[in-house]
């Protein structure tokens, strides 16, 4: 479990690296679809096999991964908005705050996991 929760935070780490130094965005998009196959991976993993020790937190991240992922459908599909805004929101803003939570999510569970 410390290996995946290395692996996790050196991916975010550098996804987030990576937005930061501006000019590289688009290398950051990149590496945030890189970040978020890992995580959805990851999560599934853990849900299998410990959704019974930490279903509030895993409950949690599915919910808003998916409210997300149907946000950025419905934005791009359905409602064809020209607000940039709006459009950096859902397609940065949002999904790296899941990023985000699910970092934590992890760190606390492999702590935990590390205690046993």
């Amino acid at each position: 479990m410390k290996q995946v929760n290395y692996i996790n935070i050196l991916l975010y780490g550098i996804t987030l690296t990576f937005y930061i130094m501006f000019f590289t965005i688009f290398i950051a998009m990149m590496l945030q679809v890189v970040l978020g196959i890992y995580q959805v991976l990851l999560a599934l993993i853990l849900t299998y096999k410990f959704y019974a020790k930490f279903k509030n937190f895993l409950l949690k991240y599915w919910i808003s991964a998916t409210i997300s992922l149907t946000a950025i459908y419905f934005l791009n599909q359905i409602f064809k908005t020209n607000n940039d805004f709006i459009q950096i929101s859902v397609m940065l803003i949002i999904p790296m705050s899941i990023a985000t939570y699910f970092t934590i999510t992890l760190n606390k569970i492999a702590k935990t996991y590390e205690k046993k």
